[in-house]
């Protein structure tokens, strides 16, 4: 089995510029997997986080990008949104931290973020943790810290 997952990471990695974000799925417990997709689109992307509906319908990704962004994909992972800004403040460093999908619809992401205006070597202060509330499928989002 750690043949198989190095294999599987090997190859996932190779063809890939750094830090993009892409996913795949298998249907058959972890034997088979489809060909990666790129969803984190032509941006630069680090620290994804994946969330999915019970039934694995909807799912969920999350990434950093000084801002927070995120896709969205209504069909079992074959279709993706465009990437969209989730945070509406500016000057702040964001990583996304987690993401749960409630059985109403609603997704929930929590980040945390520090100030910063130039690069994370800037970044100094208080730490906060954020959570981001969407209830129309991660069209929009509403922040509160």
């Amino acid at each position: 089995m750690k043949k198989k997952l190095k294999e599987l990471v090997d190859m996932q990695h190779r063809p890939l510029k750094w830090n993009q974000i892409m996913f795949s799925q298998s249907k058959d417990y972890g034997t088979t997997w489809s060909k990666p997709v790129k969803v984190s689109g032509s941006q630069w992307a680090d620290h994804p986080w994946f969330g999915m509906s019970a039934n694995g319908k909807d799912i969920y990704v999350f990434w950093s990008k000084g801002d927070v962004y995120g896709v969205a994909s209504h069909d079992y992972g074959l279709n993706w949104s465009s990437p969209v800004k989730v945070n509406t403040d500016k000057n702040r460093q964001y990583y996304a931290e987690g993401v749960e999908v409630l059985s109403d619809g609603t997704v929930i992401l929590a980040a945390c973020s520090s100030p910063c205006s130039k690069g994370t070597s800037q970044c100094k202060g208080v730490i906060n943790i954020t959570v981001f509330r969407s209830t129309n499928m991660g069209s929009t989002f509403n922040q509160s810290i």
